[in-house]
């Protein structure tokens, strides 16, 4: 299903988000990351519980 497919890839998409935050801590030493992943990990909930 096209539809499907755009889930999926809106998916992929979060899931780089995660890596781009992890990677704003480690190198440049941002503050205030767990908030960034608790709204990140929201998100990828919503659209996990969307695609069930």
């Amino acid at each position: 299903m096209e539809g499907s497919r755009i889930t999926v890839m809106t998916l992929i998409k979060q899931s780089g988000s995660l890596v781009t935050i992890l990677a704003g801590k480690f190198i440049f030493k941002e503050k205030n990351i767990a908030y960034k992943l608790i709204c990140a990990g929201i998100i990828i909930i919503g659209i996990v519980i969307g695609v069930l």
